[in-house]
C-alpha cells in the first residue's frame, strides 16, 4: 500500500487545518492564475489532503490574498 492509500482512508481535514499543517511543515502555498501552487516538498500525509481539497484551498487562499479568480 502506497503512503498515499495510507491516507485515504482518513478524514479530510479543513482548509483551515490544511493551511496550519503546510505551515508547520514549512510549505509555501499560493494561487497564481487561479491555480494552486506550492514550493516544498510536503509529506505524504500533505500531499493527499491537497490533492483532495486543493478546489477549496485555491479559494480559501484567494480570499485571503483578496484576489478571488471566478471562473469563466
Amino acid at each position: 500500500m502506497s503512503k498515499l492509500e495510507c491516507f485515504a482512508d482518513e478524514q479530510i481535514l479543513d482548509t483551515n487545518e490544511i493551511l496550519d499543517l503546510a505551515h508547520s511543515e514549512r510549505i509555501a502555498l499560493k494561487v497564481a492564475d487561479g491555480r494552486l501552487l506550492m514550493r516544498g516538498e510536503p509529506s505524504a500525509r500533505l500531499r493527499a489532503h491537497l490533492r483532495s481539497a486543493s478546489a477549496a484551498l485555491r479559494d480559501e487562499l484567494a480570499v485571503r490574498e483578496r484576489s478571488v479568480w471566478i471562473e469563466v
